[in-house]
């Protein structure tokens, strides 16, 4: 293969010299994907399993790697010169003349996996521990993340009715056991929490307030920390948002005051 500059952004093509069978792709930089698809079938874990079979098979001497087409970095050139390609050589795994999951545009998120391939990736994620390492660039590559409210709603109907066993819980318990939380995790986590109405039913319309009905006042509280107890649910919101701007500044989360225009007030 030739040496592939860096930058290069377009259409290129893996093809296995004894079969003729090819693997259409696109790239924003050719050369980094290239390397990508090196180092993963050396290491026998390509996420194509029919091109990793027959790189095993026929060995990496026996496959060919060139650029088809040099197109601009816009994304949606790419999809849509991918999905030519794929249709011009005929590579979708399902027509039977290459290795392609999908024909184009979309990548690996349009392959629709077996029940079989499901349980064998459950069974090889069975036990395995992930370091703190991996479990920051996890963080890191999460961070700033936008999920649609179609992919949320997903995420939550996922979890509904699961159940969670009692040996799963010991073992959570035990894990957490001695667990020193830095001043910045705590930090982190209140804010999180905070500005946050939960979903039970509670006597007040506004986060981080409660009826105290043996003295007939509003409770305040912001952080576990009592604020004070106040004649109106209003002025034991304020105290909440004052609290709140105290603390976070211009990132607190408020609740919004509502007065009754009956008194004399009005929206704030």
């Amino acid at each position: 293969m030739e040496k592939i500059e860096k930058g290069i952004s377009g259409v290129y093509c893996i093809e296995n010299i004894i079969d003729g069978k090819k693997y259409i792709g696109y790239a924003q930089d050719i050369a980094v994907r290239w390397n990508t698809h090196i180092l993963s079938l050396g290491k026998k874990k390509h996420n194509n399993k029919y091109l990793q079979h027959s790189w095993d098979k026929y060995g990496a001497s026996m496959f060919n790697f060139r650029i088809v087409q040099v197109l601009e970095n816009i994304e949606s050139l790419l999809q849509d010169m991918e999905i030519y390609w794929i249709a011009y050589y005929n590579s979708y795994i399902y027509d039977l003349g290459g290795y392609n999951l999908t024909r184009g545009g979309e990548g690996i998120r349009g392959y629709k996996y077996t029940d079989e391939q499901r349980l064998a990736v459950s069974d090889r994620m069975k036990g395995k521990i992930i370091t703190e390492e991996q479990k920051l660039k996890i963080s890191i590559a999460n961070k700033g993340k936008k999920r649609t409210d179609e992919t949320k709603a997903k995420m939550s109907k996922s979890f509904k009715g699961h159940f969670v066993s009692e040996e799963t819980r010991r073992k959570q318990s035990e894990m957490r056991k001695g667990r020193v939380f830095s001043e910045e995790s705590i930090l982190n986590y209140q804010y999180a929490s905070s500005g946050r109405k939960s979903n039970r039913e509670t006597s007040s319309k506004y986060v981080g307030v409660t009826w105290d009905k043996s003295r007939n006042k509003w409770v305040a509280s912001f952080c576990g920390k009592h604020l004070g107890r106040f004649s109106t649910e209003e002025d034991a919101a304020i105290a909440y948002n004052n609290a709140s701007i105290e603390k976070y500044g211009d990132r607190a989360k408020l609740n919004i005051i509502v007065y009754d225009v009956t008194e004399g007030r009005i929206d704030e």
